[in-house]
């Protein structure tokens, strides 16, 4: 049943188009917030760069995790950026790849954040996915940030910044900021 939940709340958010970079629950998206019935959540949002060309940036919320610290953690599967309507992949003449830069930032009780992951990446293959590391369970505190994307070597700037809030994800209460402290690397 849960999955039959899951798999119409994803129905649903793809037919909703794109959503802003809000709280699941905050944009319908979370029929039932705060509970395991809401075990992901896929946001999505087209910026344009400078020279013109849309793009779609995507980020998957996953279920939460409790680690050996005892911290609780979000698994964040991916952060897919696509190019819309051209494929700018490197392969062929005026292909170009694409940049960017993703960071990934730890949410707190208190309301504020710590950077756990700062990436930039030149000229990739389009589209551009990739697994970052999952933030600490804290919704609407812990988000990612997407930033800079374009065409790589256009001579126009990237896309505005786009911020991405942790949705509830599940039933786990994230409590204190867990009693352990995790390596940062």
């Amino acid at each position: 049943m849960k999955k039959l939940i899951a798999s119409v709340a994803g129905v649903g958010l793809t037919a909703a188009g794109a959503l802003l970079a809000v709280p699941a629950h905050a944009a319908g998206a979370a029929p039932i917030p705060g509970t395991e019935d809401n075990t992901y959540v896929v946001q999505s949002q087209t910026v344009t760069d400078a020279g013109g060309q849309d793009f779609t940036i995507t980020v998957r919320w996953d279920e939460t995790y409790k680690t050996a610290a005892g911290n609780y953690r979000v698994t964040v599967p991916y952060i897919k950026i696509n190019a819309v309507g051209v494929d700018e992949d490197k392969d062929a003449a005026g292909d170009g790849g694409v940049d960017g830069r993703w960071r990934v930032y730890d949410g707190y009780a208190d309301g504020h954040t710590v950077k756990i992951q700062d990436f930039t990446f030149d000229g990739w293959n389009d589209p551009v996915t990739v697994n970052p590391k999952n933030p600490l369970n804290r919704p609407n505190v812990s988000k990612i940030v997407v930033s800079g994307v374009g065409v790589d070597d256009d001579g126009f700037a990237g896309a505005p910044t786009v911020t991405f809030l942790q949705p509830i994800i599940g039933d786990e209460d994230p409590g204190a900021d867990g009693p352990g402290v995790e390596p940062s690397s």
